[in-house]
């Protein structure tokens, strides 16, 4: 066998070496080698002695950043240097690359061009040099631009400080520092293009405009994206606003949206749904075929009974920084078959919390509470009950029976948000109200007043509550804002569609209603002394409790923008009953009935058809203290001052079944169960 000696052995290596590499590379150029170069940023716009960087970044064929070296190289030396790694100076660098050396007086004003190369790719970048920028103005515009413009802006810019430039006479240098930046202040209303005064308007509201100018940024000026200024919601292949479902039905609807430019738009908006224990409406875009414009959303039904859809144009995704825009109407969805929901009865003076099947009125196991309720509502999916009290907020989970406090939020809880989110909790001990995240656990908003009436909005992204001579407005921005009124109100809720807010005073013997986006008064009805009051769930208006009568408002059509208005009648109507002291009012969700619970031995239901009363007697002599209906508007179920819990049969108008729940106090005496809730489904 032939042997070979080292030096042999390494020669042959490093040819086979050589072989495979040129076979690799080919023509033995690199085998990544840049095709083009982009600058970052594009330009520079440079006041005298002011250094920046300029980027020359490499890109392969496929259009990928690759790691290569840049030359850079100046036009004009006599006016912009370069170091090798691409910072620029206005001027001359010294011979260490460390100070930057400023010209004077016009002979710092001109323009040069950097060239980046890397093999054979280059770019070029324009650099502006002028006198120092000392102010910048944005020329103000008026009106507004819709979705999809893209508006120009234009500034000036002044130098004051030059050589026959002064703060009274400034000297225009606009026409020499090159392009100017635009920038919004809220780029969800209006995106940045960088390149030029053109920015894109993305989403109706409010933002502000600032132009820079090396480094120095101008006051900013407003500029508005046309805001929502109506919104309509229908059957997505028609004109329809009322729908028949069977359970697991779905129901394609659209909003048809429109700004104050008249614009067709498609902004985000809010869909709602209440209760969702009935319907909800889905988060994203229908995916059945549906016209291409404007977008649908699909219903789902849920359970038997109805529930009210709408949608709303507000902050934080749309009408940013505007005020907001509730819809001109709402769509009905009445699911059919008969609904069977758990109802749920306590006492203020027990610590057991008793669960009824309202399919057989049967009594189920106690829950224990670890504090005595002071009131209780349940979320409108029907899934958590939320029951207040002087130690904190209970939370029990309908489907496990779990009970969990929160001991940092004490109080009443007087009202929920219709997508289950936010609570609103008064505690007259410590003297303040909470508006409450529920899924985050803390306070958005809180005032050191305390209330007995407020109201949500549809959307559930803000709340109205009354006290002393103010009426609240709180949104979950968080933002608030107080109106003095000049009367004491009694109670608040607010239309269905969410743009009216109804306010009652008996101290005024009227009926206020105001524009719920400013909080400004729009219409004062006469009443003789209202107290409760409930909006109709299809939006036509509301029901005031005025004993011994109720008064009906009729709301009309509701104007587009904000402040909505609407013109509104009202009708008295007496219940039959002589005078009485209201606890409660509520409707059934097809909004046939509103009904009163008050101190009588009656449960008056009051037809909105006949405009006609129906006292339902209690068995026993009792009264009623508090209650709720099925989502099928088929039973009522009120706690009477007897101990049981009472099953009135809307059909026929009677008290039908007597529900004795055995609430005791500490000492085990038989107590009434004046909290009791109807789940929604």
């Amino acid at each position: 066998m032939r042997r070979f000696s080292p030096r042999v052995l390494a020669a042959l290596f490093s040819v086979l070496i050589l072989s495979l590499l040129a076979s690799c590379s080919g023509t033995g150029t690199p085998a990544n080698p840049v095709t083009s170069i982009t600058f970052s940023p594009l330009f520079l716009s440079l006041s005298p002695g002011q250094t920046a960087q300029l980027t020359g970044i490499t890109k392969n064929y496929a259009g990928s950043t690759i790691v290569a070296d840049v030359n850079y190289s100046s036009s004009n030396t006599n006016l912009v240097t370069i170091t090798a790694t691409g910072l620029v100076c206005a001027g001359l660098w010294d011979a260490n690359f460390i100070t930057c050396n400023a010209l004077r007086g016009q002979s710092a004003v001109g323009q040069a061009t950097i060239t980046a190369t890397s093999g054979t790719a280059t770019a070029t970048a324009a650099v502006y040099t002028h006198l120092n920028v000392d102010r910048i103005f944005v020329n103000p515009t008026s009106g507004c631009v819709s979705v999809g413009a893209t508006p120009t802006y234009a500034a000036t810019v002044y130098n004051i400080t030059a050589p026959g430039c002064s703060a009274n006479i400034p000297c225009d240098i606009t026409s020499t520092v090159g392009p100017i930046n635009f920038t919004s202040t809220d780029l969800t209303v209006m995106g940045n293009n960088v390149t030029s005064g053109v920015l894109t308007a993305n989403s109706p509201g409010a933002t502000s405009i600032f132009a820079s100018v090396s480094g120095l940024n101008s006051t900013p000026q407003p500029a508005l994206v046309c805001p929502v200024a109506s919104i309509n919601i229908h059957d997505a292949s028609g004109s329809g606003t009322s729908f028949n479902l069977a359970v697991g039905g779905t129901q394609n609807l659209v909003a048809d949206v429109i700004d104050t430019n008249g614009v067709a738009i498609k902004p985000t908006i809010t869909w709602g749904a209440t209760p969702l224990g009935s319907a909800t409406v889905a988060t994203t875009p229908a995916t059945s075929t549906v016209p291409t414009s404007p977008v649908a959303y699909t219903v789902t039904s849920v359970a038997p009974g109805t529930a009210i859809i709408t949608a709303t144009c507000s902050t934080p995704n749309c009408n940013r920084n505007v005020g907001p825009q509730y819809g001109q109407n709402v769509v009905t969805v009445t699911t059919s078959g008969g609904s069977a929901p758990t109802v749920y009865a306590a006492s203020t003076n027990s610590l057991t919390l008793v669960p009824i099947t309202s399919s057989n009125n049967t009594v189920g196991t106690a829950i224990t509470l670890p504090y005595t309720p002071n009131s209780m509502v349940s979320n409108s999916a029907g899934s958590k009950l939320y029951l207040g009290s002087n130690s904190g907020l209970m939370t029990v989970d309908t489907a496990t029976s779990a009970v969990s406090v929160s001991t940092s939020i004490p109080g009443t809880v007087l009202a929920a948000s219709s997508d289950g989110g936010y609570l609103f909790i008064s505690d007259q001990s410590l003297g303040n109200v909470d508006y409450y995240d529920i899924a985050n656990s803390r306070v958005i908003v809180a005032h050191p007043v305390t209330s007995s009436s407020a109201g949500f909005t549809p959307d559930s992204k803000s709340l109205s509550f009354v006290t002393g001579q103010t009426l609240y407005y709180d949104t979950t921005v968080p933002s608030s804002n107080t109106t003095n009124l000049p009367y004491t109100p009694t109670a608040i809720d607010l239309s269905a569609q969410g743009g009216l807010m109804y306010i009652t005073s008996s101290a005024a013997g009227a009926i206020d209603i105001r524009s719920t986006c400013t909080q400004g008064e729009w219409q004062t009805l006469a009443a003789t002394s209202p107290t409760l009051v409930a909006r109709i769930p299809n939006g036509t208006g509301a029901v005031v409790v005025d004993s011994p009568s109720v008064d009906v408002v009729n709301t009309g059509a509701l104007s587009t923008g904000c402040p909505t208005t609407a013109h509104s009648t009202v009708n008295t109507y007496n219940l039959g009953i002589a005078n009485f002291n209201a606890r409660q009012v509520f409707f059934s969700p097809d909004s046939s009935r509103a009904w009163v619970i008050s101190d009588a031995t009656s449960v008056v239901a009051f037809n909105m058809s006949s405009l006609s009363p129906t006292a339902v007697t209690l068995a026993n002599g009792a009264q009623a203290y508090n209650g709720g209906i099925t989502n099928d508007g088929a039973k009522v179920y009120v706690g009477g001052s007897d101990t049981n819990v009472h099953m009135l049969d809307v059909s026929t108008g009677t008290d039908s079944a007597q529900i004795a729940v055995g609430l005791k106090d500490l000492n085990s005496n038989v107590v009434a169960p004046n909290l009791v809730v109807v789940l929604p489904k």
